[in-house]
């Protein structure tokens, strides 16, 4: 990935026979931040998604990039809602989740956007288990 470019970078110049200097390292790490970020994304776009879990007056939070899991979250609900919030353009009707306890302040925020109708229908769905 990125972080091989200033690795090559650096054997070359090593092998010029011009030494090794504390920039190499610098760069490598800065490379290599970059380059894990740029695989978080993309993973993210190819294969993320997010888990739900419910089970009583809980409600836990996964985000699943396939080769690693991130963003765990558990929150304890006295009563559970669930809303939508605007995200983008107002134009564009895409919203996402908000899963939320009026009583206190805890919430937890879904990064998915989705078109409101099918937030809507996925709301109602998740009422009626929530029901059951």
């Amino acid at each position: 990935m990125l972080f091989i470019l200033p690795i090559v970078g650096m054997i070359s110049y090593i092998s010029e026979g011009k030494g090794i200097h504390a920039g190499f390292f610098v760069t490598i790490f800065i490379f290599s931040l970059l380059s894990f970020y740029l695989l978080r994304v993309s993973l993210w776009n190819t294969y993320g998604k997010e888990e739900l879990v419910f089970s009583k007056n809980q409600c836990t939070y996964l985000a699943n990039y396939s080769w690693f899991k991130d963003g765990v979250k558990t929150e304890t609900f006295n009563t559970i809602n669930f809303a939508k919030n605007p995200i983008g353009y107002l134009e564009d009707n895409n919203y996402t989740l908000v899963i939320e306890d009026f009583n206190a302040d805890n919430e937890i925020v879904c990064v998915t956007k989705m078109p409101e109708k099918e937030l809507e229908k996925l709301i109602r769905e998740l009422k009626q288990l929530q029901n059951h």
